[in-house]
C-alpha cells in the first residue's frame, strides 16, 4: 500500500516537474527566435532600403569646409563660479564644434565620467 501511493507521488511530481521545465524551455525558445527577429530583420530591411535607394554610380565624396565658429566669452561679472568650469567650457566647445551651434545655444546639465 505505501509503495503504490509513493510510486504514484512520484509519478506525479516527475510530470508535474518535466510539464514546467518543458514550458520554460519552450518560452526560453520563443524569447531567443524574437530577439533575433526584432534585432536581425529591421537591419535587413535597412540594408535593403539603403541598396535601393543609392545610385548605380557612386560619386566623389565632396569636401565641404565650414568657417570656424568665432567664440565670445560671456562678461565675468555674468559668469557662475563653478567647479571644474574648464571641464565644461571645453565639453561645450567640443559639442559646439562638432554640431555648429553656438556655445551659447548650449547648456551642459551634467558631466559624468566613465570608465
Amino acid at each position: 500500500m505505501f509503495w503504490e501511493i509513493f510510486t504514484h507521488a512520484l509519478q506525479t511530481t516527475g510530470i508535474g516537474m518535466g510539464t514546467t521545465f518543458t514550458v520554460l524551455i519552450v518560452l526560453w525558445a520563443v524569447l531567443v527566435l524574437l530577439k533575433f527577429l526584432l534585432n536581425t530583420l529591421p537591419q535587413k530591411m535597412q540594408r535593403k532600403k539603403n541598396a535601393e535607394a543609392a545610385p548605380a554610380e557612386v560619386a566623389a565624396p565632396v569636401q565641404v569646409s565650414m568657417p570656424a565658429p568665432a567664440y565670445v566669452s560671456a562678461p565675468a561679472a555674468v559668469q557662475a563660479p563653478v567647479s571644474g568650469g574648464g571641464e565644461i567650457a571645453a565639453i561645450a566647445a567640443a559639442v559646439s564644434a562638432y554640431t555648429g551651434i553656438k556655445p551659447s545655444g548650449l547648456v551642459v546639465r551634467s558631466v559624468v565620467r566613465r570608465r
